[in-house]
């Protein structure tokens, strides 16, 4: 991790998961990731992996750290799709829904 400028920094070659195991069952990896303190993540070159399998590759990602914008990715496995991948995305309708 280094330092780019004032609350921003560049990652290479990061390992994201949500998986609270030393030996994850996901993971994202990215080659870059810049990191705006309280702003914006973007990654760069994200493969997302089940185990050691890549399932999924984005040339870019863009993730908000506001509240009023999200994307989420979350692995799943459902009897009618088999194995794969659920995205939302949280934007403001009101000031009260999301």
């Amino acid at each position: 991790m280094t330092s780019i400028g004032e609350n921003a920094y560049l990652v290479r070659d990061g390992v994201f998961t949500t998986h609270d195991s030393s030996k994850p069952d996901f993971r994202l990896h990215a080659r870059t990731i810049r990191i705006y303190e309280d702003d914006r993540v973007i990654f760069q070159y994200v493969t997302a992996y089940i185990g050691n399998l890549p399932i999924f590759w984005w040339p870019y990602l863009y993730q908000s750290l506001s509240d009023t914008f999200s994307f989420t990715i979350s692995p799943a496995y459902t009897s009618t799709w088999g194995p794969s991948i659920l995205t939302q995305v949280t934007f403001p309708i009101t000031e009260h829904i999301h």
